[in-house]
């Protein structure tokens, strides 16, 4: 969350609008509320997904949750195994995937600006996210994590 909130500050100062919401609660929700609305813990998230342009998440079902939405997915981490796992998840192609925030600044202001660039992940995103099932993401877990034969 720190990574997003640095680079959402990017924003204030080059003076550019962006209207933010924060889906959740925590110990950095004084820092976020800075930035934009701080709407808490909500259910019925498909409803709020919809309705944004850019998700920032790090999370594997709220990627595919975004993914479905065809929603770009800005996700960040910051330690190796965080790493590890976004970037050797079966979607990494199709989302960006940052530790620096200056960067992460940079990448969503060049997809806010390049709307084709951005709706080329977003397609493959989608064709792969809608082949995907729970029968699927558990298999995928099962693979790794069964003790080997």
């Amino acid at each position: 969350m720190l990574i997003y909130l640095q680079a959402l500050e990017k924003f204030i100062i080059y003076n550019l609008k962006f209207k933010i919401r924060f889906l959740g609660d925590g110990s950095l929700r004084k820092e976020a509320e800075r930035l934009g609305e701080v709407l808490g813990f909500m259910e019925g998230l498909e409803e709020y997904v919809k309705n944004f342009d850019f998700i920032f998440t790090s999370g594997y079902l709220s990627i595919l949750e975004a993914m479905i939405n065809k929603k770009l997915v800005f996700a960040t981490f910051d330690n190796p195994l965080k790493e590890d796992y976004l970037k050797m998840a079966p979607f990494s192609q199709w989302i960006v995937i940052e530790s620096d925030p200056k960067e992460l600044a940079k990448k969503v202001l060049f997809y806010a600006k390049n709307p084709g660039e951005e709706k080329k992940l977003v397609k493959n995103a989608y064709n792969w996210a809608r082949e995907q099932s729970w029968e699927k993401v558990t298999e995928g877990y099962l693979a790794v994590w069964e003790k080997p034969r």
